[in-house]
């Protein structure tokens, strides 16, 4: 009599279990010789797929999954994904979804107090520049690189011999436009004063001044006059005047979208003693393209007894955008009124509609704070406007117009030309989340007078 304990099997219940055993290995193996090919690639792609994935498309997941917790049943999961969050700092912002009005109270106010929160402490101080510490002889490419790199300023180098030569660094905490000039001195080169995104370079003329005797530093900023002309009218009187040329430069890092001069009270005083005053009906305000803005200020035109200008001081107000976040919009046939928001923004989808033989679709944008129309236009002058199909292929507007200006907000006009349903599509808004502004004061010394 075979006895056989609990969990222990008898020997013929085991070389059952084992003819099993052989019996679906050797159909597994049968099955697999059949499918190679095709499980190998399986296998490849969700590599692939897994290696093609971004560190920025990683982020967007986990502040997706983060904003979802925000709204979590234990209060204890909401806080640990406000923190997580917050944590991620400000390269976390742009993924933040927008508030729709589908969303818990609970939610916004989790989402509204965290966004100013990081809005608050990414906000860039404009008074305080980047400081550069880099010493050693390496050729003008490598230390404008490098310190492109310090501080966060890149500077795309074109192909210049000039680069190529040796440069002497000695910085210890120095900001980043003296820096930069002290290498163009040694490279006998100066900053091209053109719009572009970055900063550009020309041969310094043998006749020029000596570069440090002409630009003064404030903050993240550095200014320098470039003419001045004395213009006298035999036939009016108030057609005497002096005309400046002057170049504002920003560190790269920043992208102003307004720029107001205050001249109202604006005086020069001369070396002999004159005050030179402002032209009234001048332009004050100016939209800067790139990384430099030229513009021109008028005044009395001094006397032959002034030589130079001895002391320039005046303000000017910034505005800078903050960090760019997308809103987007589903079921834009049937849009009526649909509204988000986020941070200072409220954009509502007003309606889209069939226009001859393109859609239209029509947006409002208002403001949540105090800004005015000025600053609301200033906030989104550079935003993006745009279609994505049922594949993920994004469209552009063949056009758009500005239909409103007021202080109750912006109306916006887009033509779009599709192939598919219009249902086929999702509308997404791009622009600055926030705005702010800026007042600084400057100062400019020794200009010489023709």
């Amino acid at each position: 009599m075979t006895t056989i304990k609990p969990g222990i099997k008898s020997g013929r219940e085991m070389n059952a279990s084992l003819l099993k055993i052989c019996f679906v290995a050797l159909t597994s193996c049968i099955v697999w010789s059949f499918f190679p090919i095709g499980i190998s690639y399986a296998q490849d792609d969700e590599t692939a797929l897994l290696k093609e994935e971004s560190p920025r498309d990683t982020l967007k997941r986990q502040v997706e999954a983060l904003s979802i917790q925000l709204d979590a049943d234990r209060a204890d999961d909401r806080d640990a994904a406000e923190l997580a969050l917050l944590e991620l700092g400000d390269q976390a912002i742009e993924f933040l979804p927008p508030i729709s009005e589908d969303a818990s109270s609970e939610w916004i106010i989790r989402a509204e107090r965290l966004r100013k929160l990081i809005i608050d402490r990414s906000m860039i101080d404009v008074n305080q520049p980047s400081l550069v510490t880099l010493q050693g002889t390496m050729t003008g490419r490598e230390a404008l690189s490098q310190i492109g790199i310090a501080t966060g300023n890149p500077i795309g180098l074109m192909r210049m011999e000039a680069l190529e030569k040796t440069v002497v660094l000695n910085f210890e905490k120095t900001p980043y436009w003296q820096a930069i000039d002290d290498v163009l001195n040694q490279l006998e080169l100066v900053l091209e004063l053109e719009d572009s995104p970055q900063l550009q370079f020309l041969p310094k003329s043998p006749t020029a001044r000596q570069r440090e005797a002409l630009p003064t530093y404030f903050g993240v900023f550095r200014i320098e006059p470039i003419d001045v002309i004395k213009k006298l009218d035999f036939h009016e009187e108030s057609g005497n005047q002096c005309s400046i040329s002057v170049a504002l430069s920003w560190e790269p890092r920043l992208s102003p979208s307004l720029l107001t001069l205050d001249v109202q009270d604006l005086e020069l005083v001369c070396d002999n003693g004159e005050i030179l005053k402002a032209k009234p009906g001048q332009e004050t305000e100016f939209i800067p393209n790139g990384s430099n803005l030229v513009f021109d200020l008028h005044f009395d035109r001094p006397s032959r007894a002034a030589t130079e200008i001895a002391t320039w001081q005046g303000a000017m107000e910034i505005s800078i955008p903050g960090q760019a976040v997308s809103l987007e919009f589903t079921e834009i046939d049937r849009a009526s009124d649909n509204r988000m928001s986020v941070g200072d923004l409220i954009v509502v989808l007003e309606k889209a509609r069939k226009n001859r033989d393109v859609y239209q679709i029509l947006l409002g944008v208002k403001s949540v704070s105090e800004l005015d129309a000025e600053g609301l236009q200033s906030m989104v002058s550079k935003h993006e406007a745009y279609l994505v199909d049922d594949q993920g292929k994004r469209l552009e507007h063949a056009g758009w117009s500005t239909t409103r200006i007021s202080d109750e907000g912006l109306g916006f006009s887009y033509l779009f030309e599709i192939e598919k349903e219009l249902s086929d599509y999702r509308f997404v808004f791009r622009c600055p989340q926030s705005l702010s502004r800026h007042r600084l004061d400057y100062a400019l010394k020794n200009i010489p007078l023709p």
